[in-house]
């Protein structure tokens, strides 16, 4: 048998259809779990369409099976995928059609209007106060040593030649510790030999003297796209060159360390700032890139606004830096829901 279906609304746990086919009476087919790519958890806030599907009868067992459906996004003009096939028997779901990441990473910016510095006062007093309060101001002390250091350094702690002295590799771990880096196992005595050994790596080394050049506002930013997502993988990565003692990924703590090492131009992310963003995923090198890029738009939009950036700076405690400003806005939006 093939009835018609009609979507009528999904909440944050179901999908309801209203199944009918001639000679049989209305009903509703809760759907459970829901597609993973759909639902607020996901940041998705485009309706769902779906006008046709089939059902199958077998072992008075219903198996539905949704056809693709594309929907036209009103937010950007182009053609997503909103559900791919998905086969749901007995309250369990297979994806037998998933999105590929880009696909997830444009719907994933659907109809979301993120304004980081709404407020930003209100969210720079808030992040300070809550470091003052709840951390002892460490968040805020260690973040100022890595600055003091590094305009000593022509703003950031990279040599010339691209290498890391001693000195800021000791800055760069006391400050992931402050900055809790060191809880669930993440860090251990020997970990900034093995930072160490990472960033002496030919590759590493050239990376760095590249990032020397730029900042987040920088013209020519796209440049280093590919060079930032290879680095945010070779600092993240897992296994026997994991910087974690377990050889875990490290992504929150490349973030950190990446920022350390270029103040101006890479951006802290963690699970508040993620959430803040309403990035859902798990970090990767594109989802990074995305971050960054984000943060530029949003300083580019307070300098169209008003003119300048210093009134931005200007709000939080100094020395500090755009990049910083962006970070305490979104973890603030992911933390405390301003």
């Amino acid at each position: 048998m093939e009835p018609s279906g009609q979507y009528i609304q999904h909440s944050r746990h179901f999908v309801h259809f209203s199944l009918f086919n001639i000679g049989r009476k209305v009903r509703q087919k809760p759907v459970f779990p829901m597609p993973p790519i759909l639902g607020r958890e996901r940041g998705v806030t485009s309706n769902l369409l779906v006008d046709f599907f089939t059902v199958e009868s077998h072992h008075h067992e219903e198996n539905i099976i949704a056809r693709k459906q594309r929907e036209k996004c009103f937010a950007n003009k182009i053609r997503i995928i909103i559900i791919g096939k998905h086969m749901i028997s007995s309250g369990v779901l297979e994806m037998a059609d998933e999105i590929t990441e880009e696909e997830f990473e444009k719907l994933e910016d659907v109809s979301k209007v993120i304004k980081v510095f709404e407020n930003a006062a209100g969210k720079i007093n808030k992040y300070n106060s809550y470091d003052r309060l709840c951390k002892g101001g460490r968040y805020n002390s260690a973040y100022h040593k890595v600055l003091n250091a590094a305009t000593r350094k022509q703003s950031c702690l990279v040599n010339e030649d691209g290498t890391v002295d001693e000195n800021s590799l000791r800055i760069i771990q006391e400050s992931l510790v402050a900055f809790d880096m060191r809880a669930h196992g993440q860090m251990d005595d020997q970990f900034k030999d093995r930072l160490k050994e990472k960033l002496e790596k030919d590759k590493a080394r050239a990376l760095l003297r590249n990032f020397r050049e730029f900042a987040i506002l920088s013209p020519n930013i796209e440049r280093i796209e590919f060079e930032t997502k290879d680095f945010f993988g070779m600092m993240s990565e897992r296994g026997n060159d994991s910087l974690s003692p377990r050889g875990n990924r490290f992504d929150v703590g490349a973030t950190k360390i990446m920022n350390f090492l270029f103040p101006d131009l890479f951006v802290m992310v963690d699970r508040w700032v993620k959430k803040g963003l309403r990035k859902s995923t798990p970090l990767n090198p594109q989802k990074y890139w995305s971050i960054m890029m984000l943060c530029r738009k949003e300083l580019e939009k307070w300098q169209t606004t008003y003119g300048d950036l210093h009134s931005l700076i200007a709000l939080d405690y100094q020395p500090t830096t755009l990049t910083r400003v962006f970070d305490k806005c979104a973890f603030v939006m992911g933390k405390f829901k301003l």
